[in-house]
């Protein structure tokens, strides 16, 4: 019992001496919340970061192409690429698919039918083939991110072919 109770004075007094060591170690503007920085000596300790904000010159294009980052090239504009989910509005099957329990479905259906979005008919019939084939007949489930995924897979390829088209394929 003794020993125990050495070993936690010990640890104690490790970690109290710890704290103190880093506290003397780090300047005391560093402790501080917040603090004024005059802009000459922002200059001296940053200069790449006072000169960021000075120029404001970081604007970099960056795109992504088969899952890697590559730099824009120069004047080259995707502004005229389709944005596949602009205005898109998730029907009851979407909704459906990310479902996980067939409880979570069966509120989905009964919410879509308050809301309107399913006539009487529609519910029965969703409802029916949840009963007889399961949540997942209505497709595979939708994690977080799915559209986003989707959408980032869709601009790749919109990417790639604009890149590698030439006048005659276009």
């Amino acid at each position: 019992m003794k020993d125990a109770e050495e070993s936690d004075m010990r640890r104690k007094s490790v970690k109290i001496n710890a704290e103190e060591d880093v506290k003397e170690l780090l300047a005391p503007e560093i402790l501080s919340v917040s603090q004024k920085v005059s802009t000459d000596d922002m200059e001296e300790k940053f200069p790449h970061l006072h000169a960021e904000i000075t120029e404001k010159s970081m604007n970099i294009n960056i795109d992504v192409v088969e899952g890697k980052f590559s730099p824009s090239k120069q004047g080259e504009s995707h502004e005229n690429l389709i944005d596949p989910f602009r205005d898109f509005m998730p029907s009851v099957s979407d909704y459906l698919c990310r479902a996980r329990t067939e409880k979570e479905a069966k509120e989905i259906i009964d919410f879509s039918l308050k809301q309107g979005r399913l006539t009487g008919q529609e519910a029965d019939e969703l409802l029916e083939q949840l009963e007889k084939e399961g949540v997942r007949a209505f497709g595979p489930i939708r994690t977080n991110g799915h559209y986003f995924r989707k959408a980032s897979k869709i601009r790749n390829r919109q990417v790639i072919k604009k890149r590698y088209s030439t006048p005659d394929n276009k």
